[in-house]
């Protein structure tokens, strides 16, 4: 770990991954500034043990105190998803290219950036290739996708920056599972494409990790080593939850599992299954 007494964390975009991490780092007895949108959410990260700030990303600038948010941290997360679901015109790359730009002015250097495993197009067949690790090319099929490709290169081209980047699979948790819409559905495609998913307690765990043993200027998967297709997985876990399963239309093996190679270099042991 590092040798700083009072470890300090800024979590950019304090969401359903961001603020349980925030939670997480407090009890380990880390300072955590949490930011939001809205101030109305100021009670939540509170409660939580963060310390609220309203941030803004837009691709003008960061509207907000972002220095008071910054001072006396060690690291910044970036959590803040593209968003292009809610509004297809925004360019989160460009919004990432302004905090990049704002960051010169600030003493702190060390960033983490959540990214995702959409950046490899798992759906797209590569020659003789049954899975993907961070060495592979990135091949992105989706518009957040591209633009998270972008945002990943101009963090890791930034002299300024010391950034890991950070590519976790589907988040899974206890209030927040794909099976519950997926239950009951029919004529699925895709059921023999092998799925890339992790619990986000395993995913805050491995965060933890990286803020204890200083991993910088490298990529990360965090995805559960373990891939059965999307038939035999969620045919189970609706079983597990007695709900009605989802039918696929096909079973034929496609598609790539992202494997976590470089956290099985480092000797990390996941502890969460995806299985219910």
């Amino acid at each position: 770990m590092n040798d700083q007494k009072d470890p300090g964390l800024a979590i950019l975009g304090s969401g359903w991954l961001g603020l349980a991490l925030g939670k997480y780092l407090v009890g380990k007895g880390y300072r955590v500034n949490g930011s939001t949108q809205s101030s109305l959410r100021f009670p939540q990260l509170q409660e939580a043990g963060l310390h609220p700030f309203e941030i803004a990303l837009d691709e003008e600038g960061v509207q907000g105190n972002l220095r008071g948010f910054l001072e006396g941290m060690h690291t910044l997360l970036i959590a803040v998803a593209p968003g292009l679901r809610k509004d297809p015109t925004l360019r989160y790359d460009l919004r990432i290219a302004q905090l990049i730009k704002e960051l010169k002015d600030h003493d702190l250097h060390r960033v983490l950036f959540i990214s995702s495993t959409s950046v490899y197009g798992t759906d797209i067949p590569r020659e003789n290739r049954t899975h993907l690790d961070e060495k592979s090319e990135v091949n992105p099929q989706t518009e957040p996708g591209r633009q998270l490709v972008q945002a990943e290169k101009l963090l890791l081209s930034a002299p300024h920056l010391e950034t890991t980047i950070l590519r976790p699979g589907g988040l899974l948790g206890s209030d927040r599972h794909p099976i519950t819409r997926l239950s009951g559905r029919t004529n699925l495609r895709g059921g023999g494409r092998p799925v890339n998913l992790i619990q986000r307690k395993e995913c805050i765990e491995i965060i933890f990790q990286c803020l204890q043993n200083e991993w910088k200027d490298e990529v990360i998967n965090l995805v559960h080593p373990n891939h059965p297709t999307k038939k035999e997985y969620y045919t189970q876990e609706a079983l597990n939850r007695q709900i009605p399963p989802p039918e696929y239309l096909d079973e034929k093996r496609e598609g790539l599992a992202v494997e976590p190679e470089v956290l099985r270099g480092k000797g990390y042991s996941f502890q969460f299954p995806i299985e219910s």
